[in-house]
C-alpha cells in the first residue's frame, strides 16, 4: 500500500494556541506522524477554532484507524523543504521543481531533480469552441496558498481565449514525500444569462458552446514507451505499445442512462452509447462504469494519471498519443456540443504520479476510493466548535433509526434516487432527485426535478456523518457540496444585484425541469396545470451552513468563497444603490427580508436565511459588515412589541416559515450574542414575546388539514421545527418556570409531529427527509441540555423599547414620494445624478440586446 494523503478539519476549544506548528498527530501506537496544519477559522478572541490537519496514512479498505491531535509546548518539526520564488513563479520540492509562465502556452513545467529518474512534464489546457475557435489557457495570476513539510499548493487564475474569455482557476498541490501531484481545475463562464421572462433554459446567447475542453500532459518519455491502464481498481492491468489509445465514458452506464435529465438545448439527449469504450489499434473494449488509472512507462521512468469520479461526472475521456496524455473534461466527439451556461462552472481533479522505473499500475487505486476522516463525537462536543451539537437522542429511537436507515439503504434511499433519474454527469452529480414533486404532477414520470439543497440538506447529511461515522453520509454530502458550488450558485457579477452570486431555487413545484437544468424555471413549464411564472435566485432559498461545515471539515477554499458569495449576495440584493430604481431612490430594497409577499418584512424564511448566511460569513471573517447587516435585518423584521396574531402567523400557507427566522435569532445568540449587549437584549426580548405566543397558540398543521392546499407528509416535517424552536427558546432565552413550560410543550410538539410523519408511507421522500435531517440534530441538542434548564436571566420589558420603525422598501418610498409634490421635486433632483442611471441601464433588456449586437 502507498502512503495516501488525507486531510480533516478538527475543532479546538477557545484557548491561546495560535501556532499551528505546535500541533502533533499521533497514531494508535502513540507514534508521531508527519503532518501539516492550517488554521481555517478563529474564535472572536483570535484563537484557532478549526484547524485543517493533513497527514499520510496506509490503510486497508473498510478498516478504521484512530489518530490523536494535540498541542504541546515544544516539538521538533520536519524542516520546510519547499521554496517558492514569486518573481520567477517557480517552486521547488525535494524531488523536483515547477515553473509557471504567463507568456507560455503551458500552465506549468515540472522538472525532476534527477532528470533520468523523473520525466519532464508539461501541463497545458485548451478548448475548442463550436464555432471553430481554438483557445489556449493563459495564466493571469499565481499565488502560493499553502506550504509545509508535507505539501505545497499554488493557485493559478487565467483565461481561455482572448475574446469573450472563459475563466479558469487551478490549484496544483505537490507532495514532498514522493513525486505525487494533485491538480484541481475549475472552468467558468463568467457572463450573465439573458433569462427572458425569468426562464433559464439551455441555449442562452451567452452560453459557451464547446467542442472540447482538455488538459494535456506532455512527457519526455522515449518513443518506445508502453501504455498501462486499469479500467477500475478491481480490474487487471492491461498494456499495449499502440501509438494511440482512448478511453471515453459517454454516459453513466446505469439502467436509466438515457434519462430526460440529460436533455440539451433542443430537448434531446445527445449521447447514444451506454457506458464506456476503450479503443486502440484494432482493439475495442466496452464496459459500464470506468474508474481508470492510465500510465505511460519505459524501463527508466513512468507517469500515471487517475481521474476521480470519472464515470459519475461523464462525459470524460483519456486519450494517449505518443508521449502525451490528454484528459478530456469535455471530450471531442462528432456531433457533441458541450454547453456551459452563463454563470456556471465545472471542476475536475487529476492525480499524477511520476517516478523512475516502470512504476506500480495500482499505486493510484486509492484515488477512486479515498480514505475519509472525521473528528470524533467527543472532540466535537468538547471543543464547542460546532454549535448545537450532541450525540444524545430521546425521540422514538426505533423510528428515528429506521428513518435514517431508510435514507441510505431503504427502497427510496438517496443512492436509489440518483439511479432513478440518472442524476449523473458533470452538471447533475451530487444533486438530489426531488421525488416528492411527482405527487401532484401531470407530466410523464419519472418527473425530472432537482432539489438544489433546499432546507440545507447538505448540513443535515454532514451532521449525520459526524454523529454516526457512517461513510455513506459522506458519499452523499461531498458530491452535493461540490455540485452546489459549481452548478447551483450563479457565478457572475454582470447581472442584477438580486441575482449575482446567488443560489438558484429548486425546480418549480410539480413541473418537469425541461431544459432549464438546475435553474428552477423553464419556458417548457408554461401552459401546465401548475404553470411557473419565471424568476431567479431569491432570498428564501439561501443555504450556507452546510457549505460552512464542509469548509471546516475539508478546507475547501471554494466552499469558503461560496459562503462569502451568498452572504455578499444578501447585502447586494438589499442595496438600493445597486437596483434598477437607484436613480430615484437608494433606500434598501427589502429583497433580503421579504417572505411570501414583497411587502411582508416580518419573521419568515427570507429574513431567516439571510441572517444565517451573514452569521456564517462573520464566523469565517469576523468582518463587521456582516454583523451590521445582521443587526439591521433583525431590527427590521421583529420587535418585542410585535403581535404575532396581527402578523397572521397562524396562517399555515402564508406564514409557516416564521420558525425559520426564530431559529436564526436563537443562532445569533449562540454565535454572536456576546458582541453587542443591546442587540442581545433585543433579540432575547423578541424571542420571549414570540415564545409565549407559541406556547399559548401553536398546534400541529395536520390537526386541521382543511387549512392546507396539499396536506402532505411535508407538513408533519415542518412541525418538527416548531418543537425545536420552542424548546430552544424555553431553555436558552426564557428559563425558569415559564421556560420549563415552553420546553415541555416544544418536546410534545416535536414528538407528536414525529409520530405523524411516521404514519406516511411517503416519509422517505426527499423533502421530508431533508427537514428531518435538519431538525433532528437540533432536537438531540435541546434534549441533552433540557435537564440543565437555565435560570431565567429576565428580558427587558417590552414597554421599555422604542416603538417599531415600520420598514418601507425602495419601491414603497418611491410610490409615496410620487404622491407628494415636494417629495417628487426632491426625487427628481436626485435623479439628475448620472452614475446611478449608467448602473441602472446595464440591468435593462435594452442593454442586453445591445450587448448581444456588439458581441457578434
Amino acid at each position: 500500500m502507498c502512503d495516501e494523503p488525507i486531510s480533516v478539519g478538527v475543532p479546538v476549544p477557545d484557548r491561546n494556541t495560535s501556532d499551528t506548528a505546535n500541533w502533533v498527530v499521533t497514531d494508535e501506537r502513540g507514534e508521531e506522524c508527519a503532518n501539516q496544519s492550517q488554521i481555517l477559522a478563529t474564535w472572536p478572541s483570535g484563537n484557532p477554532r478549526w484547524i485543517l490537519v493533513t497527514t499520510l496514512v496506509s490503510i486497508t479498505a473498510g478498516k478504521t484507524q484512530h489518530f490523536s491531535f494535540s498541542c504541546v509546548p515544544k516539538v521538533s518539526r520536519i524542516s520546510d523543504e519547499t521554496t517558492f520564488d514569486l518573481h520567477k513563479a517557480c517552486f521547488t520540492v525535494p524531488w523536483g521543481h515547477v515553473t509557471t509562465d504567463a507568456s507560455s502556452e503551458q500552465l506549468l513545467v515540472l522538472m525532476g531533480e534527477d532528470t533520468d529518474a523523473t520525466p519532464k512534464l508539461e501541463i497545458g489546457m485548451s478548448a475548442d469552441r463550436h464555432s471553430g475557435e481554438k483557445m489556449q489557457a493563459k495564466i493571469c495570476k499565481s499565488k502560493l496558498t499553502a506550504t509545509g513539510p508535507l505539501f505545497s499548493t499554488v493557485h493559478l487564475q487565467g483565461d481561455l481565449g482572448t475574446r469573450r474569455c472563459i475563466q479558469f482557476f487551478a490549484d496544483l498541490t505537490l507532495f514532498c514525500h514522493r513525486p505525487l501531484l494533485k491538480l484541481e481545475i475549475s472552468v467558468r463562464n463568467p457572463r450573465r444569462a439573458e433569462h427572458p421572462g425569468g426562464f433559464w433554459d439551455l441555449g442562452d446567447f451567452n452560453s459557451e458552446r464547446l467542442h472540447s475542453l482538455s488538459v494535456k500532459l506532455s512527457t519526455s518519455l522515449p518513443i518506445d514507451r508502453r501504455i498501462l491502464w486499469k479500467e477500475s481498481p478491481t480490474e487487471p492491468t492491461r498494456q499495449t505499445n499502440a501509438e494511440q489509445w482512448r478511453l471515453v465514458q459517454e454516459t453513466s452506464g446505469g439502467e436509466n442512462w438515457n434519462s430526460r435529465v440529460h436533455l440539451d438545448a433542443h430537448g434531446k439527449a445527445p449521447r447514444v452509447t451506454n457506458g464506456y469504450q476503450v479503443v486502440f489499434e484494432s482493439e475495442h473494449f466496452e464496459g459500464q462504469r470506468a474508474s481508470p488509472s492510465v500510465g505511460l512507462c519505459s524501463s527508466d521512468a513512468h507517469i500515471q494519471v487517475a481521474v476521480p469520479e470519472f464515470w459519475q461526472k461523464f462525459p470524460n475521456a483519456i486519450h494517449v498519443h505518443g508521449g502525451d496524455i490528454e484528459v478530456q473534461i469535455f471530450p471531442e466527439q462528432e456531433g457533441w456540443i458541450h454547453e456551459l451556461q452563463p454563470g456556471e462552472q465545472t471542476t475536475s481533479t487529476l492525480w499524477l504520479e511520476l517516478g523512475c522505473g516502470e512504476g506500480d499500475s495500482s499505486s493510484l487505486d486509492w484515488v477512486h476510493q479515498p480514505a475519509t476522516a472525521a473528528p470524533t463525537v467527543d472532540c466535537l462536543r468538547n471543543s464547542g466548535g460546532l454549535e448545537w451539537f450532541s450525540p444524545v437522542t430521546s425521540v422514538n429511537d426505533s423510528f428515528c433509526h429506521d428513518l435514517l436507515q431508510d435514507a441510505v439503504e431503504g427502497p427510496r434511499n438517496f443512492f436509489r434516487k440518483r439511479e432513478s433519474i440518472d442524476e449523473y454527469g458533470w452538471r447533475n452529480f451530487g444533486d438530489t432527485w426531488a421525488d416528492h414533486e411527482e405527487a401532484y404532477a401531470t407530466q410523464p414520470k419519472p418527473l425530472i426535478s432537482h432539489f438544489n439543497n433546499q432546507y440545507d440538506l447538505l448540513h443535515g447529511l454532514l451532521r449525520q456523518y459526524l454523529l454516526s461515522g457512517d461513510n455513506r453520509w459522506w458519499e452523499l454530502a461531498s458530491p452535493l457540496a461540490r455540485h452546489i458550488i459549481d452548478i447551483d450558485i450563479y457565478h457572475t457579477q454582470l447581472d442584477r444585484s438580486v441575482y449575482n452570486g446567488g443560489l438558484f431555487w429548486h425546480t418549480a413545484h410539480y413541473l418537469d425541469a425541461g431544459t432549464c437544468t438546475h435553474r428552477s424555471m423553464s419556458r417548457t413549464m408554461l401552459g401546465q396545470r401548475h404553470p411557473a411564472g419565471g424568476g431567479g435566485p431569491g432570498n428564501e432559498h439561501n443555504y450556507t451552513t452546510g457549505l460552512l461545515l464542509y469548509y471546516f471539515l475539508t478546507g475547501d477554499q471554494r466552499s469558503k468563497e461560496s459562503v462569502l458569495s451568498l452572504a455578499d449576495w444578501v447585502i447586494a440584493m438589499d442595496d438600493g444603490s445597486q437596483h434598477l430604481l437607484a436613480p430615484l431612490s437608494s433606500a434598501p430594497t427589502g429583497n433580503a427580508s421579504s417572505t411570501s409577499e414583497a411587502d411582508f418584512h416580518g419573521p419568515g424564511r427570507g429574513a431567516g436565511n439571510s441572517i444565517n448566511a451573514l452569521l456564517d460569513a462573520w464566523q469565517l471573517t469576523h468582518d463587521e459588515k456582516y454583523l451590521q447587516k445582521t443587526t439591521e435585518l433583525i431590527f427590521r423584521v421583529v420587535h418585542p412589541n410585535d403581535c404575532p396574531q396581527e402578523l397572521q402567523l397562524d396562517n399555515a400557507e402564508l406564514r409557516w416559515s416564521y420558525t425559520v427566522c426564530l431559529q436564526s435569532l436563537i443562532r445569533y445568540l449562540e454565535i454572536a450574542g456576546t458582541q453587542s449587549h443591546e442587540v442581545n437584549a433585543y433579540v432575547r426580548a423578541c424571542l420571549d414575546q414570540y415564545g409565549h405566543w407559541m406556547l399559548e397558540n401553536e398546534s400541529l398543521y395536520l390537526d386541521a388539514p382543511e387549512q392546507l392546499e396539499f396536506p402532505t407528509e411535508t407538513w408533519a416535517a415542518q412541525d418538527l421545527r416548531k418543537g425545536t424552536t420552542l424548546m430552544l427558546i424555553g431553555h436558552s432565552v426564557v428559563g425558569g418556570e415559564e421556560g420549563e413550560k415552553m420546553f415541555a410543550r416544544g418536546r410534545d410538539l416535536f414528538g407528536t409531529a414525529w409520530a405523524q410523519l411516521q404514519t406516511f408511507n411517503t416519509r422517505d421522500f426527499t423533502r421530508p427527509l431533508a427537514i428531518a435531517l435538519q431538525q433532528l440534530p437540533i432536537f438531540q441538542y435541546a434534549s441533552s441540555i433540557g435537564s440543565r434548564l437555565q435560570t431565567s436571566e429576565g428580558t427587558t420589558s417590552s414597554s421599555s423599547w422604542q416603538p417599531k420603525q415600520i420598514f418601507r422598501s425602495q419601491k414603497q418610498r418611491i410610490r409615496e414620494q410620487l404622491r407628494s409634490p415636494r417629495d417628487m421635486v426632491t426625487m427628481l433632483g436626485q435623479a439628475l445624478r448620472p452614475r446611478p442611471w449608467i448602473r441602472s441601464f446595464r440591468q435593462t433588456s435594452l442593454a442586453t440586446r445591445l450587448n448581444r449586437y456588439f458581441s457578434r
